[in-house]
């Protein structure tokens, strides 16, 4: 069990373990960078690297760097991409340490340059962190579920650039995935960039090509010497096209189900847009083992979107076809899981004090450093205090409206017990489908929660199909004959 749970456990308030892992008097670690010419995409160029802990510590070397991303390409500050080579060749690469972080030779430069108050990324890195520990971990103690970050200050060429993080890649060696052998394949991984149907766990309807490293918005990363794409798209088949009683019985074995409600509670409680297809790392430990999730690239949360804006919306669900199905069949018992996890998660990591607590340290931490005012110098930014109100106000807003949603994903079909409307899924995707006997034309109605008629229309047959797919998400009570009882459309 990680530390911050256990010291949790024990009684230290969340303010206290904050403190811990983020002292607010320290300074932030510095890089200095010097490089010929312009920094490409790719391919990586040589550069001196130079870096300064708070401690005194210092590294210095030769890096390979090249710029990184899709759509923070555009931005003025660029986030970057750096290796560790023994020389300028490149040809061999060296790993180093910084502080607590792990030893490698890879790392990323993320300019944050979309966040307002630069915190976005920072704090979720670290929750998902806190909150899922991989089922293998006892085996592999020095394995990591995601990356983990640090604050520097960056110059290149003697020029400021700013606050970024400095941050660990996901792969296997972080993952600590199994190393394959010249004739079979054990530990995967693929990273899924683009939304398209198998980053959705809906199957394309085309086979992937083991001449080719993606497929369906997947990206092949790990082995690295095999491409075989066979395993995925089996996988993604099972969950596309399987039986609900295959579905119910085999899902448990092709996937680490604790995992999944740990990513599913990260991404709707930050509530991370761009996380329900790209930005996941689909990943197995060893042959026969099951798949789990890792998250990247952070920064379009917490009431943030991808480009920075802000995203208001305090309701709705963030799903994609695997949580739809386990949702609906209730495979595992998802829902009562999920339930009861969120609900002991909000007296402890979820807790309205604990996540404005890590927000407010990070704050304070950038401002001791002078971060907002620097900021401002080489990049068009302006440092306002209604972003930081903004954030914990959508905080208390969406916290709510998840405790209610978490409330009802349990609830059975009769939740008015005075009711003889037999239906399913509940809660609901795209439909609810009733199974009592009607009159032919008999008619109904959906209300909100206040009252106010959403939708109306007939029934024509013993087994009727309601399509409320246009409907926003929330709870709802659907009336028919006089009798009436609640669904949640997902």
């Amino acid at each position: 069990m990680n530390m911050i749970r256990t010291l949790l456990k024990i009684g230290i308030c969340t303010v206290c373990i904050l403190g811990i892992f983020l002292d607010l008097s320290a300074q932030m670690p510095t890089i200095s960078i010097e490089v010929n010419g312009d920094i490409p995409d790719e391919p990586k160029v040589p550069a001196n690297f130079s870096f300064v802990g708070v401690d005194g510590e210092v590294i210095s070397g030769v890096i390979g760097i090249e710029t990184r991303g899709g759509f923070s390409q555009s931005n003025p500050k660029k986030t970057y991409d750096i290796e560790f080579w023994t020389d300028a060749s490149g040809s061999d690469t060296k790993d180093v340490q910084f502080a607590n972080l792990r030893e490698d030779d890879d790392w990323i430069l993320d300019a944050m340059y979309n966040e307002p108050l630069r915190i976005n990324s920072f704090i979720t890195h670290k929750l998902w962190l806190d909150l899922n520990v991989l089922y293998y971990q006892d085996e592999e103690p020095k394995a990591k579920s995601g990356a983990d970050v640090m604050y520097v200050k960056v110059s290149i060429n003697g020029d400021y650039q700013g606050i970024y993080l400095l941050s660990e890649q996901v792969d296997r060696s972080q993952l600590k995935l199994k190393k394959n052998t010249n004739t079979e394949i054990k530990g995967e991984l693929y990273k899924s960039f683009d939304n398209q149907d198998a980053v959705f766990f809906n199957h394309p309807g085309f086979l992937p090509s083991n001449n080719s490293l993606t497929w369906s918005g997947y990206e092949y990363r790990y082995p690295n010497d095999i491409i075989d794409w066979t395993n995925v798209e089996e996988l993604i088949d099972f969950v596309a096209n399987s039986s609900e009683n295959e579905f119910v019985e085999e899902v448990s074995n092709r996937f680490d189900v604790d995992n999944l409600m740990d990513y599913f509670l990260l991404l709707n409680i930050a509530r991370i847009l761009d996380n329900r297809g790209k930005n996941i790392y689909l990943c197995r430990y060893d042959e026969g083992e099951p798949y789990f999730l890792t998250p990247w690239d952070l920064d379009g949360s917490w009431g943030l979107l991808w480009d920075g804006s802000n995203d208001s919306i305090t309701e709705g669900i963030l799903s994609n076809n695997l949580y739809d199905r386990l949702i609906e069949s209730d495979a595992d018992g998802f829902r009562q899981k999920v339930s009861d996890q969120w609900k002991t998660l909000r007296t402890t990591l979820f807790s309205n004090e604990s996540i404005k607590s890590r927000i407010t340290n990070a704050h304070q931490f950038l401002l001791s450093n002078s971060i907002y005012t620097q900021e401002s110098g080489p990049w068009e930014y302006t440092y306002s205090e209604s972003d930081l109100t903004y954030m914990m106000n959508w905080i208390d807003a969406r916290l709510a409206f998840l405790d209610s949603y978490f409330d009802a994903i349990t609830d059975t079909n009769d939740l008015n017990s005075t009711s003889n409307i037999t239906f399913y899924p509940n809660p609901a995707i795209n439909y609810i489908i009733l199974r009592n006997v009607w009159t032919k034309n008999q008619s109904f109605q959906i209300y909100s929660m206040e009252g106010r008629l959403q939708k109306s229309g007939s029934l024509t047959q013993l087994e009727d199909q309601i399509s409320i797919s246009d409907l926003e998400s929330g709870m709802y009570i659907l009336a028919i004959a006089g009798n009436s009882s609640r669904f949640y459309k997902l």
